[in-house]
C-alpha cells in the first residue's frame, strides 16, 4: 500500500485563514468609525452649547448694562429668535435688536415671563434686583433646552428721567 503524499502549503493562505484576516479587519474599521462618529458628534455638541453660552453671556451683558445705566427700559419680543430692548441714555432713547438665531429665546425677569412687551423702571426700587432666565432652544434637529441664569442688580434707584 501506497502511502499518500499530503501536501503542505506553506507559502500562502488560505481562504479560511483570509475570510478571518478580512473580518478582523472589518470589525476594526466598523470600531474605528464608531469611535470617530461618536468624537465628532460630542464635538458638534460642544460647540453649540458653547455658541448658545457666548450668545446668554451677551444677552447678560446688555441686559446688565442697560439695567444699571438708565432709568426705564422696554423689552419687546419681535419674533422667536429676536428681541428688541428700548432704552433712555442721558436723555436719548435708544434701541437695541437682540437675535438670537438659531435658538428660540424664553426670557423669564423675576418669575416673569417675556412674552409682550414688558417694561422696567429702575427708579422702583423693587427692580434694583432682578434674577434673569434665558432659555436657549435649537430650533433645527433635536429640542436641546439649554437655560441660564443670572441675578443684574443696581446699587441706587435711577433718578427717574434724565439718565
Amino acid at each position: 500500500m501506497k502511502k499518500m503524499k499530503r501536501y503542505q502549503n506553506e507559502h500562502g493562505m488560505t481562504l479560511v485563514e483570509m475570510l478571518a484576516a478580512f473580518s478582523l479587519f472589518i470589525i476594526f474599521i466598523v470600531l474605528f468609525y464608531n469611535i470617530l462618529t461618536s468624537t465628532v458628534g460630542n464635538l458638534n455638541e460642544r460647540m453649540k452649547r458653547e455658541e448658545a453660552r457666548r450668545e446668554a453671556n451677551y444677552v447678560f451683558s446688555l441686559l446688565t448694562n442697560i439695567h444699571q445705566t438708565s432709568s426705564r427700559y422696554v423689552i419687546e419680543p419681535l419674533d422667536e429668535t429676536s428681541f428688541q430692548i428700548v432704552y433712555i441714555v442721558d436723555g436719548d432713547v435708544k434701541e437695541t435688536t437682540v437675535d438670537t438665531s438659531p435658538y428660540k429665546w424664553t426670557l423669564t425677569i423675576n418669575g416673569q415671563k417675556v412674552e409682550k412687551s414688558t417694561e422696567m423702571d429702575v427708579t422702583n426700587s423693587e427692580n434694583l434686583i432682578i434674577d434673569v432666565t434665558l432659555q436657549l432652544a435649537q430650533i433645527e434637529k433635536r429640542q436641546d433646552i439649554l437655560e441660564f441664569e443670572t441675578t443684574i442688580s443696581r446699587l441706587t434707584k435711577a433718578n427717574g428721567g434724565s439718565e
